[in-house]
Parts: structure tokens; C-alpha cells; sequence
């Protein structure tokens, strides 16, 4: 459970962290230097805010496995702890969805449509890495550029 909630952030959190220009997010929506500057800062966030949260929910998950292990579970004990990392997973997106509104609020209208492109893009790459993976497409060839052509990467 805490795998699903936090690898996101987790990811998120990492690119930004390698690459804290984003060079190519910058170039597509085309951001200003202080929107960078202004994600970055929300990202860090995010990261302080959830932190100390998955930690009491990964605390709680230990106890509830232990306690699973026993001969005799107490059931409303095990209830009561499946309740708490339930709600640590709410407040867990709920500071997500907060600082992904934030994030969205300072993207300009055009910038905005680029992005629900981009969303377009993850949508389509999860179902061409399937149709991949059942043989119906082909990977991407990785050729190096003739001379004289740009690298497109």
C-alpha cells in the first residue's frame, strides 16, 4: 500500500532532484525560469509534508503485520490499525491534490493545454509498452544520426 502512494511523489521527487532544470518540460511548455524554481519549491514540499506521514503509516503497517503474525489476531485491533493507514493514505493525497493545484495554478492557459497533451503522451506510452510487451508492436530502433542530421535527443 505504501509503494502505491508513494512512488509518485517518490519519482517526482528524483527527477526533479537529478535534474533540476528540466530542460525538456521547460522547452515543451515553455516555463520561465521562476516556474521552475516555483515547481522545484513544491516538490520539496510535497516531500517535507508527506514524509513524517509515511513514516507513522509505515510504522502502523509493521504493527498490523506483526500483529497478523500472531496465533490469535484481535480483530478490532487489526481493524483500528487498517483504519489509521487508510487515513494516513487521505491525508497522503489530499497533500498531493493540494500542491498539484498549487503547481497548476501557475501555468499560464496555453501552458495548461500543452500539459493535458502531455497526459495524452503517459496515457498512450502505458498502452504501446502493452501492445510491446504482446508482440504487436516493435520496439523503437535506436539508430545513431546520419551526418549532417540533428540528434534527437
Amino acid at each position: 500500500m505504501i509503494s502505491k502512494l508513494l512512488l509518485p511523489l517518490i519519482a517526482g521527487v528524483t527527477v526533479f532532484a537529478q535534474n533540476p532544470g528540466l530542460p525538456d518540460l521547460k522547452a515543451v511548455l515553455e516555463l520561465s525560469d521562476a516556474q521552475i524554481q516555483s515547481l522545484g519549491l513544491l516538490e520539496q514540499q510535497k516531500g517535507q509534508a508527506v514524509q513524517p506521514i509515511a513514516q507513522r503509516m509505515q510504522q502502523t503497517q509493521q504493527q498490523l503485520e506483526k500483529l497478523l503474525q500472531g496465533s490469535s489476531p484481535d480483530p478490532a485491533a487489526a481493524g483500528r490499525l487498517i483504519i489509521e493507514v487508510a487515513t494516513f493514505g487521505r491525508q497522503v493525497q489530499q497533500i498531493i491534490t493540494s500542491l498539484r493545484q498549487q503547481a497548476l495554478n501557475l501555468l499560464q492557459p496555453a501552458q495548461k493545454t500543452k500539459l493535458q497533451s502531455l497526459s495524452q503522451v503517459l496515457v498512450l506510452q502505458l498502452a504501446a509498452q502493452q501492445a510491446a510487451s504482446l508482440g504487436l508492436l516493435s520496439p523503437p530502433s535506436f539508430a545513431p544520426p546520419a551526418a549532417g542530421e540533428p540528434d534527437p535527443q
